[in-house]
C-alpha cells in the first residue's frame, strides 16, 4: 500500500515470525498487551540508530510497527498471521498509518487477509474518504447467500490466495463477479460498459448491456452469452464523490479466471438509495472504490453518491 517501504530483511523477519506463530497456535490465547505473553521481539534500526521497525509474536499473530523516514506516511502498525498449512502470511485486524507528526491518515480493517474497510483522514482529523463496501459484503447486507450457485472468480497469478480471501469487491489479489452486479466488461476486445450479469452457468455467463429502471424495478431488454474461456477484462472506474482518476483495466494474463460453485455471494440485491431525484432504485456497480449505486435513466447510466449524480460514458 501507499507508504509501505520495507527493508530487504523485513521479509525474513516476517517469515521467522510465521514459524513462531505456527508454534504458538497450540497455546491457549492470551492477552497480547501483557509482556508476559510476548513470545519474542525483534527490533530493526537504521544506520543512524533510529528505530525502523519492531515485531513481536503472541498466540494469535505477529504484531508489527514500521517507522518510515521518507514519504507521506511515517508510522504504521498492524498484525500478521500465517495461513495454516502454507508459508504465506495475511494481514488481520486493524492497520493504521500515521504521519511523522502523529496525525492519523489511514485506517484499514482486514478480515481473513482481505480489506473490508478503509478510512482516510485530512490533517485536521476530518474524514476525507471512506469505503465500507467490503464490510457490507462480509456482513451480507447487499449480497445474498445461496445453497448452491455459481460465481466468476478472478484469482491473481503467481501468489497463494485462499478462496475465503476473495470477495465480490475489487482487490488486487482477486475478486468475484456475481449475478445482478453491474460491471464494465471488455470481452474479446469489445466494450460492454455498465452491463448487468443475468446468469452464470458452469461454462459461461449471460449479461445485458441494455437495461433500465421502470417504475422502481430494473428490467433488461437483451441478453448476450459469453464462454468463460473468452478474453475477459474488467474496467475499474475510480470515481468517489464526484472526484475521480483515470480508470484502469485488469490484464488477461494477470488472473486465472474460472467459474466456481459457491454457497456465498451468489447474487447482489437491487440497490435502494437517495439520489438528486429522491428515493431511487438501481443496481450495485463494481468499481475500484468498491460497490457503488448505479441507476439508468433514458438509456444513460448515473452513479449516485452523496455529492450528486454523475452520468457515465457507455463506450
Amino acid at each position: 500500500m501507499l507508504g509501505e517501504k520495507k527493508s530487504n530483511s523485513m521479509g525474513k523477519q516476517i517469515a521467522l515470525f510465521a514459524i513462531l506463530v505456527c508454534f504458538a497456535f497450540n497455546v491457549k490465547a492470551q492477552n497480547p498487551s501483557s509482556t508476559e505473553n510476548v513470545n519474542d521481539t525483534i527490533v530493526e534500526y537504521s544506520e543512524d540508530g533510529q528505530i525502523k521497525a519492531w515485531y513481536y509474536s503472541d498466540t494469535s499473530g505477529v504484531y508489527f510497527m514500521n517507522v518510515i523516514n521518507k514519504s507521506i506516511y511515517h508510522k504504521m502498525y498492524g498484525k500478521y498471521a500465517p495461513i495454516q498449512g502454507t508459508d504465506d502470511i495475511v494481514r488481520l485486524g486493524i492497520w493504521t498509518w500515521f504521519t511523522k507528526d502523529g496525525v492519523l491518515k489511514d485506517s484499514v480493517i482486514y478480515s481473513k487477509g482481505a480489506e473490508i474497510y478503509r478510512a482516510r483522514f485530512n490533517n485536521d482529523g476530518s474524514l476525507q474518504y471512506e469505503n465500507q463496501s467490503g464490510r457490507l459484503v462480509v456482513e451480507n447486507r447487499i449480497i445474498r447467500k445461496c445453497d448452491e450457485s455459481y460465481a466468476i472468480q478472478f484469482k491473481r497469478k503467481g501468489i497463494t490466495v485462499l478462496n475465503s480471501m476473495i470477495l465480490p469487491t475489487y482487490q488486487a489479489h482477486g475478486f468475484l463477479l456475481a449475478k445482478n452486479g453491474v460491471y464494465d466488461f471488455v470481452i474479446n476486445g469489445k466494450k460492454y460498459f455498465q452491463s448487468v450479469i443475468l446468469d452464470i452457468t458452469n461454462n459461461g455467463f449471460v449479461i445485458s448491456k441494455d437495461w433500465n429502471v421502470d417504475n422502481g424495478t430494473p428490467t433488461t431488454l437483451d441478453s448476450i452469452f459469453f464462454d468463460i474461456k473468452s478474453k475477459i477484462q474488467i474496467r475499474l472506474l475510480s470515481i468517489h464523490n464526484g472526484v475521480g482518476g483515470l480508470p484502469t483495466k485488469t490484464k488477461v494474463d494477470d488472473y486465472d479466471i474460472e467459474i466456481i460453485r459457491t454457497s456465498n455471494y451468489c447474487q447482489f440485491d437491487d440497490a435502494e438509495f437517495t439520489s438528486t431525484k429522491g428515493s431511487t432504485v438501481g443496481l450495485y456497480y463494481f468499481t475500484a472504490y468498491g460497490m457503488k449505486n448505479l441507476t439508468m435513466r433514458k438509456g444513460k447510466p448515473y452513479i449516485c453518491e452523496q455529492t450528486g449524480d454523475y452520468v457515465l460514458r457507455r463506450k
